[in-house]
């Protein structure tokens, strides 16, 4: 048990002055936070000289009980390392660091690799451990902090680190939001616990640079067991199980599940993220159109509708045991499919991936309209869009698929099975005519 006594002492003080846990100013998340961090204060029309700041972790950069930087917010983390380095970015953590809790330090030392970021050691938890954060840069006079007006405290919970802020006579910024928005964050932790208490398993196929290794980290971020399978390792397998796949082989499809269901644990969530294109001739006027070889066809098939179709076959299968089991969370079990605008315009030049994605499209559309609506399965073809509707011809977002893919997969109701989305508007229906 994580229990707090210092934030249990200084309910008083806040009974008495209810001011105390109120913020200097407020983001919705990491990302938001303006740079300098000055500026934040700005509209208050008050001045400060920011030297230092003492950053919370959990749903502040990172997800509860995790240490790996969550993926959206890793570029401004990164900036913050640079505009206060070395000691002057100080992690201040009721969890790795408090003395009560991480007992040996493990928690404080894994963080510390984990972010390259100093992680006080502290006897009393938040908000009551100023003079242990007021040491730290005095034994640190690099830093120039010589008052606590020349610190900021970063943090989601008013009654810690904004309350800590006040009692220093500090700066406070409030993250309102956090890595996940508060409406949400009870539905966060469901979802991510089976019935069991098991961790639930997540299975992504295809792990480019982009949108796969990006769904990998958020999803590991969230709670969930990741196994990822491709051709190639990209990403760490002490942290992520790889499982070598081809999926221009269909048979190897029930060989990795059943690989993965051994391994790791009957998936939950499959993310297919494979596909492979074929840049054709334009058509002439007395040309046959151009499919390249027989056997290429059949690849690009094999890649785009075939091997997409068999793996929901196979996730079927999981969730259905899954649920026989009582083992499924709040968040059911999900089937997501990363398409394009192909499905519904076709693209001179690419006839058969084209072909492929329609294919896969009415698989999705039958198993989420026809399969299973007495099940709380869902089944999803997600398209990225430009936020006028026009198709992304490059540029494709991994954070914005990640974030999509994570909201989907958390909810147990299946929302349009054809989720066209943008970076900046989320979810939106689009004409064909935009496409």
């Amino acid at each position: 048990m994580n229990f707090n006594l210092s934030g249990f002492l200084n309910v008083f003080k806040l009974a008495a002055k209810p001011s105390l846990c109120l913020p200097h100013a407020t983001v919705s998340t990491f990302s938001d936070l303006p740079s300098p961090l000055d500026r934040a204060f700005e509209a208050q029309g008050e001045k400060c000289n920011i030297k230092a700041v003492v950053l919370d972790k959990d749903d502040c950069f990172a997800y509860p009980d995790t240490n790996e930087i969550y993926p959206a917010y890793n570029e401004r983390f990164q900036q913050l390392r640079k505009e206060y380095p070395g000691h002057r970015l100080l992690i201040v953590s009721n969890t790795a660091g408090a003395t009560t809790y991480d007992r040996d330090g493990r928690l404080a030392k894994e963080l510390e690799m984990a972010t390259g970021v100093s992680v006080l050691a502290h006897r009393v938890k938040k908000p009551g451990c100023k003079d242990e954060i007021m040491s730290h840069f005095k034994n640190h006079p690099e830093t120039g902090v010589v008052h606590p007006s020349e610190i900021v405290v970063i943090g989601d919970r008013l009654m810690t680190d904004m309350m800590l802020a006040n009692i220093m006579g500090s700066w406070g910024i409030w993250i309102k939001d956090g890595v996940k928005p508060m409406n949400q964050k009870s539905i966060q932790r469901a979802n991510t616990t089976s019935k069991d208490g098991t961790m639930p398993v997540a299975l992504i196929i295809g792990v480019g640079a982009a949108v796969g290794s990006v769904s990998a980290q958020t999803f590991a971020a969230a709670g969930y067991k990741v196994a990822v399978a491709s051709r190639t390792q990209r990403l760490d397998p002490s942290k992520f199980p790889f499982f070598e796949f081809d999926a221009a082989e269909p048979a190897q499809v029930p060989v990795l599940f059943e690989k993965v269901r051994k391994e790791v644990g009957i998936p939950d969530v499959v993310i297919y993220n494979e596909y492979l294109a074929y840049a054709s001739s334009p058509i002439g006027r007395s040309e046959v159109f151009d499919i390249d070889t027989v056997e290429g066809f059949q690849k690009r098939m094999n890649v785009n509708a075939i091997s997409p179709t068999i793996a929901a076959n196979e996730a079927v299968k999981g969730f259905l045991d899954l649920e026989s089991q009582g083992k499924l969370g709040s968040g059911g079990a999900t089937y997501i499919f990363t398409g394009n605008f192909l499905n519904v315009k076709p693209l001179s030049g690419f006839l058969t991936l084209g072909v492929g994605k329609v294919t896969t499209a009415y698989t999705v559309e039958y198993l989420a309209t026809h399969g299973y609506n007495d099940k709380p399965f869902s089944f999803y073809y997600v398209d990225e869009r430009e936020s006028n509707g026009r198709p992304m011809y490059k540029g494709v977002n991994g954070d914005a698929h990640a974030k999509v893919f994570l909201e989907l997969a958390q909810d147990s109701k299946q929302r349009p099975w054809q989720y066209t989305f943008s970076k900046d508007n989320g979810y939106a229906v689009f004409s064909e005519d935009s496409a």
